[in-house]
């Protein structure tokens, strides 16, 4: 299994009660920073993959969580990300929390094994309704009882539109899982165009990417922040490039420090993680 360990020389195990731990799941993947809440300084990142064309069950995800020696401690703070496709926007002016089902089964119907959430934006204004894995749902609230839950949209949908504030033109934003890929547009501070699309290549990425930049007349200067499993060296950064100006990797939150040691990853890779404080 692929994994990656970076802390900091100050990370003391047995201070976890002032630090503020930031984790998410999928099927594939669990990903963990920690940071000092005293001196906002993120000081740990520990992330367990599954080997390629393969997942983790519920199970393995339980039992990576329970050999953890930093999973099974006390935190000040514990933040959830849930990535999912199967996923709606609902304006809060129109949202009903009893409903939240109903909401979510009119766009994809109903699995028998899914919980369906909500996870409330106040930038912009709106609910997103999403469903996970029951089983995994029910582990990770045993595991982690007083977490905040969020889906993966809200740290980038909040730090997007607060970024397209302080941008002329569209402000678009890619994220990409290992699955399925998010796009959101937004132009002064205003969401346009938010959607999720599953993908096998990168070359499905950037056809779908393409017909939605070309939907909404996207222009050469208009800024594209990528984020998630890509990097400046991939195909879908030359990709982009041919026709886009401003292509660019998400860059870390203003307002926090990172130790030294995170100069040896691609910080945009778990850039869900590091802007979830700014937005929890």
């Amino acid at each position: 299994m692929p994994f990656l360990e970076l802390f900091d020389e100050t990370l003391d195990i047995n201070a976890t009660g002032n630090y503020e731990l930031i984790i998410q799941v999928s099927g594939d993947c669990i990903t963990f920073c920690i940071l000092d809440s005293i001196r906002e300084k993120f000081i740990l990142i520990r992330s367990t993959s599954a080997d390629q064309g393969r997942g983790f069950s519920t199970e393995g995800l339980s039992e990576i969580i329970t050999r953890d020696d930093f999973l099974v401690r006390q935190y000040m703070k514990v933040t959830l990300i849930l990535p999912s496709e199967r996923y709606t926007l609902v304006p809060s002016a129109l949202f009903d929390p009893a409903r939240k089902d109903e909401y979510h089964s009119q766009s994809f119907g109903r699995e028998i094994r899914e919980t369906i959430l909500a996870c409330r934006l106040t930038e912009p204004d709106l609910n997103i309704v999403y469903s996970v894995d029951s089983d995994l749902c029910e582990m990770l609230y045993s595991r982690f009882p007083s977490a905040n839950l969020l889906h993966s949209l809200k740290p980038l949908l909040t730090s997007a539109v607060r970024a397209s504030g302080r941008t002329a033109g569209n402000y678009i934003s890619i994220n990409c899982e290992s699955s399925h890929f998010d796009i959101s547009v937004f132009s002064a501070g205003s969401l346009k165009f938010c959607n999720s699309f599953s993908y096998k290549s990168t070359s499905d990425i950037l056809y779908f990417a393409m017909n939605v930049l070309n939907m909404i007349k996207a222009g050469r200067d208009d800024i594209i922040n990528l984020s998630g499993a890509v990097s400046k060296d991939d195909a879908l950064w030359s990709g982009l490039s041919v026709y886009f100006r401003n292509v660019r990797t998400a860059m870390p939150p203003p307002g926090y420090a990172f130790s030294y040691v995170f100069g040896d990853v691609e910080i945009q890779r778990y850039m869900n993680l590091f802007l979830a404080p700014g937005c929890a």
